[in-house]
């Protein structure tokens, strides 16, 4: 469920929303986020003819929670797209791309939709 304010406008002017999430081994700065967002841009281009709009939202997994949940320290990221993305599995290796550009090792966790903040 997403209850950012930007996410649930998105949801009401698409109907729904596709996300994709990854998980990075190691803490990911803003830069390095704003990095990959810029790569999608032209990604989109290529493969839609389009962008899509999107938003990245950003999760640290500290040591407590870590412990907790028992899982890695790291960062959660999630791409969110307004509506239907086609071939997010090729959009998602592209941002693993740069994930591992920037010297991140990550798993992919796969694609989802959500509709009205469920």
């Amino acid at each position: 469920m997403f209850n950012d304010e930007a996410v649930v406008t998105m949801i009401s002017e698409y109907g729904f929303v596709t996300t994709m999430n990854f998980f990075i081994y190691g803490e990911i700065t803003l830069k390095d986020a704003d990095m990959l967002s810029l790569g999608i841009i032209p990604k989109m281009l290529i493969m839609y003819e389009r962008e899509w709009p999107y938003i990245v939202l950003i999760d640290y997994v500290n040591e407590d929670d870590a412990r907790t949940f028992n899982m890695f320290q790291g960062t959660k990221m999630t791409f969110i797209f307004g509506g239907e993305v086609p071939n997010k599995e090729v959009l998602a290796e592209h941002i693993g791309s740069g994930i591992t550009f920037l010297r991140f090792k990550y798993d992919y966790l796969g694609a989802g939709r959500c509709e009205d903040g469920v």
